[in-house]
């Protein structure tokens, strides 16, 4: 018999390979002056590789694959997205580049996957495109959205333009 193991009990070394026939927003540099660090996505895991240094670091806070991922335009913080369950949305997670630790975790509004994220030009709060719905989170305080709309026809290629312009595109709506 093949032993079964937990992620906290092996010790991830590298990741190679993401997911992008059907994702987008897969690779990001994180706001830092010398751009050394670049995130992406595999699986469950997010990936900080380092390119100075050649090494990478692993966030292992989320409990599906991970969707979507964005940067804030300031700090060392990321955005992550998650795929939606039978019975239950996904969950946005914020976390911390340098320490890998989580500092939010925004769940209960999207009831799919998380299909696109973008912080605006301050960082304060974080917009989320889901299959049904967009959200406006003040991240910090981990609020309720401010605002949402509750389209129901978005599709996979709806996401959010760097410029934190929404673009979303469905049967019937193309904004």
């Amino acid at each position: 018999a093949v032993p079964k193991y937990s992620a906290r009990e092996l010790d991830l070394e590298w990741i190679s390979g993401i997911r992008s026939f059907d994702r987008f927003d897969n690779v990001k540099y994180v706001s830092s002056r010398s751009c050394e660090d670049v995130v992406c996505h595999s699986g469950k895991i997010c990936v900080v590789y380092n390119k100075i240094k050649k090494n990478q670091r692993f966030y292992f806070g989320h409990t599906r694959d991970v969707s979507c991922i964005t940067t804030h335009p300031v700090l060392p913080i990321v955005a992550s997205g998650e795929e939606g369950g039978e019975k239950e949305g996904g969950a946005i997670h914020i976390w911390n580049t340098t320490t890998m630790s989580t500092l939010a975790v925004l769940e209960g509004v999207h009831m799919g996957t998380i299909l696109s994220l973008r912080f605006d030009p301050h960082g304060d709060r974080v917009l989320s495109v889901g299959q049904e719905i967009v959200a406006f989170y003040e991240w910090s305080n981990q609020a309720r959205p401010s605002r949402c709309s509750g389209r129901t026809d978005l599709d996979q290629k709806s996401r959010v333009k760097p410029e934190c312009i929404m673009s979303t595109q469905g049967e019937t709506i193309l904004h």
